[in-house]
Protein backbone atom coordinates (compact mmCIF):
# COMPACT_ATOMS: atom_id res chain seq x y z
CA UNK A 1 0.00 0.00 0.00
CA UNK A 2 1.35 3.41 -0.94
CA UNK A 3 -0.26 6.72 -0.06
CA UNK A 4 1.13 10.07 -1.18
CA UNK A 5 -0.42 13.18 0.36
CA UNK A 6 0.78 16.09 -1.75
CA UNK A 7 -0.74 18.72 0.56
CA UNK A 8 1.01 17.32 3.65
CA UNK A 9 4.15 16.55 1.61
CA UNK A 10 4.17 13.04 3.07
CA UNK A 11 4.43 9.58 1.51
CA UNK A 12 3.53 6.44 3.47
CA UNK A 13 4.35 2.96 2.19
CA UNK A 14 3.58 -0.43 3.75
CA UNK A 15 4.32 -3.80 2.21
CA UNK A 16 1.92 -6.57 3.19
CA UNK A 17 2.94 -10.21 3.10
CA UNK A 18 -0.73 -11.22 2.91
CA UNK A 19 -3.58 -9.30 1.32
CA UNK A 20 -5.71 -9.95 4.41
CA UNK A 21 -3.35 -7.89 6.59
CA UNK A 22 -5.41 -5.03 8.03
CA UNK A 23 -2.56 -3.13 9.74
CA UNK A 24 -1.86 -0.86 6.76
CA UNK A 25 -4.70 1.55 7.59
CA UNK A 26 -3.55 1.79 11.21
CA UNK A 27 -0.03 2.65 10.09
CA UNK A 28 -1.30 5.41 7.78
CA UNK A 29 -3.52 6.85 10.53
CA UNK A 30 -0.62 6.76 13.01
CA UNK A 31 1.55 8.63 10.53
CA UNK A 32 -1.11 11.33 10.22
CA UNK A 33 -1.45 11.52 14.01
CA UNK A 34 2.24 12.36 14.16
CA UNK A 35 1.93 15.33 11.81
CA UNK A 36 1.87 18.79 13.37
CA UNK A 37 -1.18 20.91 12.63
CA UNK A 38 -0.93 24.46 11.36
CA UNK A 39 -0.88 25.66 15.01
CA UNK A 40 2.21 23.53 15.69
CA UNK A 41 0.43 20.93 17.83
CA UNK A 42 -0.32 17.33 16.93
CA UNK A 43 -3.66 16.49 15.40
CA UNK A 44 -6.18 14.86 17.74
CA UNK A 45 -7.27 11.38 16.73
Amino acid sequence: MVLVDVDARMPVAYVMNQMTDERALGIVLAAYDGLPTSSGQRAAS
